[in-house]
């Protein structure tokens, strides 16, 4: 059988980091606010490093994570919690 030629670690020479369809170990987000998060911090880090400021560790970032979190939590809800009758 031929080679994949899609294959990731034979492109351009890049190794994969991770096996196929396995995330990097971590805490699962609880919700939107998290996901978030894991996009902003990395860009933060970089116009700190950048400008001199400390964007990254700004009180409306974890105030928007919270609020988002509990907007839209990944985390089922029992009923008791929900408010409904069982």
């Amino acid at each position: 059988m031929p080679d994949d030629p899609f294959d990731p670690a034979k492109i351009g020479g890049m190794k994969s980091k991770t096996e196929p369809g396995r995330r990097k170990s971590g805490p699962a987000p609880a919700g939107l606010g998290d996901v978030v998060a894991a996009f902003a911090q990395p860009i933060a880090r970089a116009i700190d490093s950048a400008a001199g400021t400390d964007i990254q560790n700004c009180g409306g970032c974890k105030q928007r994570r919270e609020k988002l979190n509990r907007v839209l939590s990944f985390q089922r809800r029992s009923k008791i919690d929900s408010g409904q009758p069982e």
